[in-house]
């Protein structure tokens, strides 16, 4: 087989399967508090809809919802810079979310943003963009110097 068959059946192979988020619970990952670890503070980085998760299921009087892989404890529209993340307080987990504060059990939890209540990036879009139309134009360029009656068999 030709090489820059091989190079480009490669890219287009990395680029098809893509990277899979390992919490699956939709939006971007803005922090997280997973067992034995420290939590963490930070700043949001873009305005948004942000929404709290818990790995394992909540106590019965706080309301959540099942979502994928968890349960959606709820959801908050936070500005750009505003707090967001996890404290610890008495043995307890505290999800802060701009001046909210909301004390859970010791557990794994995550912030993520709401899909679709983001920003569009729009340089992010056009780079990407960009890429995928030189991926197919070197697939293209590839697949033009390959003779195709010979792969098929019609030789």
């Amino acid at each position: 087989m030709n090489p820059r068959v091989r190079i480009a059946a490669a890219i287009l192979a990395a680029v098809a399967t893509g990277c899979a988020a390992p919490h699956r619970h939709g939006g971007q990952l803005a922090a997280e508090h997973p067992p034995r670890k420290a939590p963490a503070l930070g700043r949001t980085r873009i305005p948004a809809v942000y929404a709290l998760f818990a790995w394992q299921p909540p106590p019965a009087d706080v309301g959540a919802r099942r979502a994928k892989n968890g349960w959606r404890l709820g959801e908050w529209r936070l500005r750009k810079g505003e707090i967001l993340g996890f404290r610890e307080a008495g043995g307890e987990v505290v999800a802060v979310a701009g001046a909210d504060e909301t004390r859970l059990p010791p557990g794994r939890y995550c912030w993520h943003t709401r899909p679709g209540t983001e920003p569009i990036d729009v340089g992010g879009t056009l780079l990407l963009v960009g890429f995928f139309a030189a991926v197919i134009g070197f697939a293209v360029w590839a697949s033009a110097s390959v003779d195709w009656d010979f792969v098929w068999g019609y030789y």
